[in-house]
């Protein structure tokens, strides 16, 4: 995560129990699935964030076109995921980055596409028996998905 090198990141508060419990899951990796009957649409809060290592695994054989949520509502899923703690202007300024990966092992190929406020730089589609790697950068209202690395399953 890019932190602003001109001011601290302040509003963090006491480290307390449920500080320690935020700061754990933003640096564990968050796994999510697609079952076989998943078809083209607009994929779920909370499957494309929830940690700085995102995975999501795919068995959908038709998955088709699969729209991310805005970027706004991304966002808030972040939120409420870790805490308003990222709304430290350190964060929500120069954006929360993190590694998204998805798995495509069911039969069909699976389209990244970006909802408002969201842009798919380089490979936007993961074929049967592929991972593809994305460098995520999030702010309250602009997502980048930058495409980084591919692989087979």
């Amino acid at each position: 995560m890019a932190i602003n090198p001109t001011g601290p990141v302040k509003n963090f508060g006491a480290f307390t129990a449920a500080t320690l419990a935020q700061i754990l899951a933003l640096v564990g990796t968050y796994f999510s699935t697609f079952a076989a009957g998943v078809t083209t649409g607009t994929i779920p809060a909370n499957v494309l964030t929830g940690a700085l290592d995102v995975f999501l695994q795919s068995a959908a054989t038709t998955p088709g076109n699969q729209t991310t949520r805005t970027a706004a509502q991304l966002w808030q899923d972040a939120v409420n995921q870790f805490g308003t703690a990222i709304n430290d202007p350190a964060i929500s300024t120069n954006g929360l980055q993190y590694t998204l990966t998805i798995a495509q092992t069911g039969a069909g190929t699976l389209t990244l596409v970006g909802g408002t406020g969201v842009t798919i730089t380089g490979t936007a589609t993961v074929a049967q028996n592929t991972t593809r790697q994305y460098i995520v950068n999030l702010t309250p209202t602009a997502a980048t998905f930058t495409d980084v690395l591919s692989g087979t399953v």
